[in-house]
């Protein structure tokens, strides 16, 4: 029962809180309105895999995360199926394994983040610790007639500040929208072109999507020579990128 409760409540929960952690937390997201399609996800995802490669970051442990959609799409797109008798054999099967020296997972729509085309990851830019992972039987407790079986688990999950870049995220903008870059001023004045925006900075390097020193609000009196980071949110859109201006 305890394996059965974790396959079917615990592991599919902890899927949807992780991956939506990623794609709200990753050190680049990017827009495109255009519909995935068998002619164009090869070239999609190859932007990813560009991004990683220009920020050096490490092309071993790098997993591609799409869902079931996106996952035939990749499966039938002619550039894959033309690689290599290795790519025809895993279409016949229905597999595809890898990807770019990615390791491909699909993941089931129920615990897919809403209006996200697909995640990539290298394995050192995020973290999904389990703190608690416990199971007990109580027997006869008050009120039950037999055993009772309880567990607990407790997670989270972090994409590091300093590996952020390891974290692509593509989101289809068509239905959703990511913050416009904050605008910063000679006095450390934020403004973006998303209405009603609200914005995080700090004041000492550090991203503000991460640091535990970000402030939310405008900073006030800033010191000569201090370079203020800061990125823009709204409540039912994707963070911007972080803006940097020493003033």
């Amino acid at each position: 029962m305890l394996t059965l409760q974790l396959a079917e409540r615990a592991i599919p929960e902890f899927d949807r809180y992780a991956l939506g952690v990623l794609s709200r937390k990753a050190g680049r997201i990017v827009g495109n309105s255009t519909a995935l399609s068998k002619s164009n996800i090869v070239d999609r995802i190859c932007d990813g895999t560009v991004y990683l490669d220009d920020a050096e970051i490490a092309q071993n442990n790098r997993t591609l995360f799409v869902n079931a959609a996106a996952y035939k799409l990749l499966k039938l797109s002619d550039e894959f199926v033309s690689i290599d008798k290795v790519a025809l054999e895993a279409v016949t099967k229905g597999v595809v394994g890898k990807f770019d020296n990615m390791k491909v997972v699909k993941v089931p729509k129920g615990r897919w983040p809403e209006n996200v085309n697909f995640i990539i990851v290298q394995k050192a830019a995020a973290t999904a610790p389990t703190t608690i992972e416990d199971a007990k039987i109580h027997k006869d407790p008050p009120g039950v007639s037999g055993n009772l079986l309880e567990g607990r688990n407790y997670y989270d999950c972090f994409v590091i500040a300093s590996r952020a870049n390891g974290v692509y995220v593509e989101v289809d903008t068509s239905k959703a929208e990511i913050c416009a870059v904050p605008e910063i001023s000679a006095t450390g004045a934020l403004t973006s072109a998303t209405q009603a925006a609200q914005f995080k900075y700090t004041l000492d390097g550090t991203d503000p999507r991460y640091s535990k020193t970000a402030v939310a609000g405008q900073p006030e009196d800033v010191p000569e020579g201090t370079t203020v980071k800061a990125y823009a949110f709204k409540n039912g859109m994707f963070d911007s990128a972080v803006a940097e201006k020493t003033i």
